[in-house]
């Protein structure tokens, strides 16, 4: 059962909208197939015994309650037994099938609703009794809507001309690409207007260094800036390993959106250095590899600050394409 429900019209509690679907399901156990099912003490779900009956998961979004619980009715409980369902031990699943049949309480179903239901039959009873509970527990009515044989027969044509549709149109070609990327930008200087708002890197006491820079496409100032480049490094050796060390580098460009963590332990300050990018977000997500930072050669003005050419050389597990850059 799925339920979706508004819980301003009802309560904001979520343990009360738990144990209120607990006692929907309890309810409709007893009530339809004479099983006495109860909570257990500490944990969400419906049991009888040492068996768990029903399990129960719900999403809240804005007091607006999604996803529901999970009856066993005819479930073949075999793969259970090759787990320890919900990580409890000494516990075990079970389902409505196998509780009739271990107590032969079909006489009240034979009364209620079928001499001896199938599968389906038993599944259709659940579930209509699931409703009726669910409505006197929530004090909600239920309106069913039927459609026309019609209406049914549009669907069914609707349907089936997306299918053929999907079938039969054309497929556009997509070359390959190979589960790397390679890309080529430079670290660089915000351009400022201001002659006098030149603000270097950030250098404390302790020789910590705090940058944020711009990322380029080329090494020239006017170059088209595709993102950013913000630091934390501590270059003493009783530092080498900490994890404060992260150069982050980040992506706004139609092409990519994300960031990458590079580990910048153990930097030697050399005018070439190769990392590892540890991580990444958006376009990068699971991305690893080396980032290799060299000293441009490009020509700087006096007093200006240093540029630097990132080479990126990413990899993506479990990926067969990926997009060049």
């Amino acid at each position: 059962m799925y339920p979706i429900m508004n819980l301003r019209n009802h309560k904001l509690d979520l343990h009360w909208y738990l144990r209120s679907l607990e006692e929907v399901i309890i309810r409709s156990l007893s009530n339809t197939f004479s099983i006495k099912a109860s909570r257990l003490e500490g944990l969400t779900g419906v049991w009888h015994g040492n068996q768990k009956l029903a399990a129960i998961g719900i999403r809240v979004s804005q007091w607006i309650a999604y996803h529901g619980l999970a009856v066993n009715v005819t479930t073949d409980l075999t793969p259970f037994g090759w787990i320890v369902p919900c990580g409890l031990q000494n516990y075990q699943a079970g389902s409505i099938r196998g509780l009739l049949g271990e107590f032969e309480a079909f006489d009240d179903i034979r009364r209620k609703q079928l001499p001896d239901p199938d599968d389906g039959q038993l599944l259709d009873i659940a579930c209509k009794s699931l409703i009726s509970e669910f409505s006197e527990v929530f004090q909600v009515g239920i309106n069913y809507e039927t459609i026309s044989r019609l209406e049914f027969l549009e669907i069914l044509i609707a349907t089936l001309t997306v299918i053929l549709l999907a079938l039969v149109s054309p497929v556009p070609e997509r070359k390959p690409s190979p589960p790397w990327l390679d890309l080529s930008l430079y670290i660089q200087q915000p351009h400022i207007a201001s002659s006098n708002a030149h603000q270097p890197v950030a250098q404390a006491d302790t020789g910590a260094f705090i940058f944020h820079r711009k990322l380029t496409e080329g090494p020239e100032n006017t170059s088209r800036v595709v993102g950013k480049a913000q630091g934390f490094i501590i270059p003493m050796e009783d530092f080498a390993q900490s994890a404060f060390n992260i150069i982050y580098l980040t992506f706004h460009t139609p092409e990519y959106s994300g960031s990458l963590s590079v580990q910048a332990k153990h930097v030697s300050h050399k005018d070439r250095e190769e990392l590892t990018v540890m991580g990444g977000t958006g376009s990068f997500a699971f991305a690893r590899g080396l980032a290799v930072f060299a000293q441009s050669d490009q020509q700087q003005s006096p007093g200006a600050e240093s540029t630097y050419h990132v080479k990126l050389q990413l990899r993506f597990p479990n990926q067969s394409r990926t997009t060049l850059g």
